[in-house]
């Protein structure tokens, strides 16, 4: 509310400034001292009075930019978090739009506001002085109203193509710095050289189409206000040949002119750019579940029958697989490389769709979880899991409460001593850990979320004999309900660790 007051009073002194002017002119015309002197006293108020709230206004336009802006990435930031695809992160959604709701859509809002006041008491003022001006001021400036309207829909059409040309380019950037590791492997460089190349002259030429358009849209605006405003002035000096106005009128709607033509363009230019970014304004807040949500059911087994997967839809990774898993017990999973160990655990987990045959995951009660209560169930930790750009500790608490000693056992269990003083430093280099160390902290995020069932991919991988067997100790030794691990550690001291031991042919 403080952003529309703002500018209707930021707006209205313009208008003032007119009358203030027409009595330095009347007052001097008639030579009269006094009221001359304290026309141009007041007016100098007016002026630095204009000054202070032209600050005040743009303070509280930035506020109000500020606050919308603040719960647009807010609510895609949600958004991305629960409802959107898990292989797609719309980085346009953050950066582009945001730009474009920034410039187009909330900053023409509220100088909407100070442009309407200015035209509403600018026409109020001709009128008061005289009707006739007031009569050829309203033909005039329908006109700059309505001819920018047939280039509205191209200006909506080059906006979106911009927006999806900057997605696609972005997504590209992204997508090709995640894989940044198989582009040097495969030294693929000239490949993706040549098609940032070709996105980023896309982007560019549909962004200089864009402003190109927008520039369009104000200075046709503008031309047509600078012609309605010439004709105008002939008809006010006419009118002043004629005795039918006295020049400080003249030099009045000279004045109030600046405050009907101009905001009569920007206003037409303002309302094209804010239905071209309309589409932008996502106003649905995305529902989410509430922090430290948890679920009172448990998993008391899952059962695969004649479950067959492949990935090229030739060659069968498994198949008529049949596999009971019960609760409270630990599993290893082994076998050799290339039979689907690893794609047998993403299958439980949920993570991995497109089998054939039934995966049934039984709650107590002996229904079946729905896929979609799966993640808040089943944990898998994958062979090269991720880590944030965050602490060693807040990667493993991903903010919940540590208890009394709780972190430095982690650390000492899983054989991360070295990082258990890295609390408060950014892993930002996250290259400068190794994989094992990386899975590790993954397993110690696992097991500090009280997951029902830990699936674990080869978390000894690259450990020494005695760190191995400490490590798998305390992971079997977790309250889990149940536990799978997969493993090519086909040692006696490692099995025996186990209830049962599955092997994939």
């Amino acid at each position: 509310m403080l952003v529309w007051i703002a500018m209707a009073v930021y707006g209205s002194i313009n208008v003032l400034l007119a009358f203030f002017m027409k009595d330095i002119v009347d007052s001097a015309t008639a030579r009269n001292m006094d009221l001359f002197l304290r026309a141009v006293i007041a007016t100098l108020f007016l002026v630095v009075f204009e000054f202070g709230m032209g600050n005040v206004s743009r303070y509280f336009l930035q506020l109000y930019c500020k606050k919308n802006l603040l719960s647009q990435k807010a609510g895609r930031y949600r958004n991305a978090l629960y409802v959107s695809s898990a292989d797609r992160t719309d980085i346009a959604a953050f950066s582009t739009d945001v730009e474009l709701l920034y410039s187009q859509y909330y900053m023409n809002i509220a100088l909407i506001a100070c442009h309407i006041t200015q035209l509403a008491l600018s026409a109020a003022g001709i009128v008061y002085m005289n009707w006739k001006i007031a009569l050829i001021v309203l033909v005039s400036t329908v006109l700059p109203f309505v001819v920018p309207m047939v280039f509205s829909g191209k200006l909506q059409a080059s906006t979106d193509a911009y927006r999806k040309s900057s997605d696609s380019y972005l997504g590209f950037v992204q997508d090709s710095l995640n894989g940044l590791q198989e582009i040097r492997a495969y030294q693929a460089f000239p490949f993706f050289l040549k098609k940032h190349d070709r996105l980023n002259e896309m982007n560019e030429r549909q962004r200089l189409k864009n402003r190109m358009w927008l520039s369009f849209n104000s200075t046709f605006s503008a031309f047509v206000s600078t012609l309605s405003f010439v004709a105008i002035m002939a008809c006010c000096g006419y009118l002043t040949l004629q005795g039918q106005a006295s020049i400080g009128v003249l030099i009045a709607v000279t004045q109030l002119m600046n405050t009907v033509v101009g905001p009569v363009a920007q206003i037409s230019g303002e309302m094209g750019q804010i239905r071209s970014a309309k589409k932008l304004v996502r106003r649905n807040a995305v529902e989410t579940p509430a922090g430290g949500q948890t679920f009172q059911k448990q998993i008391s087994g899952i059962c695969l029958a004649d479950v067959g997967f492949s990935y090229d839809s030739q060659k069968p990774v498994f198949q008529n697989l049949d596999l009971c898993l019960e609760r409270g017990k630990r599993y290893a999973i082994i076998g050799e490389s290339g039979v689907g160990k690893s794609t047998l655990a993403r299958v439980i987990s949920g993570v991995q769709q497109g089998y054939t045959g039934a995966v049934r995951v039984l709650d107590s009660s002996g229904g079946i979880l729905p896929v979609d209560e799966l993640p808040y169930y089943i944990q898998y930790v994958a062979q090269e899991p991720y880590l944030f750009r965050l602490s060693a500790k807040e990667n493993v608490y991903l903010g919940e409460e540590e208890g009394d000693g709780d972190w430095q056992h982690k650390m000492e269990s899983l054989g991360l001593e070295e990082l258990s003083g890295q609390d408060s430093a950014v892993l930002s280099n996250r290259e400068g850990i190794s994989g094992g160390q990386k899975q590790r902290l993954v397993i110690a995020r696992a097991l500090s979320h009280k997951t029902d069932v830990l699936i674990l991919d080869e978390p000894t991988a690259n450990l020494d004999k005695a760190t191995a067997r400490k490590v798998m100790r305390y992971i079997l030794d977790s309250p889990c309900g149940m536990i799978i691990v997969i493993t090519h550690d086909e040692s006696d001291e490692i099995l025996s660790l186990f209830d049962e031991v599955i092997r994939l042919k």
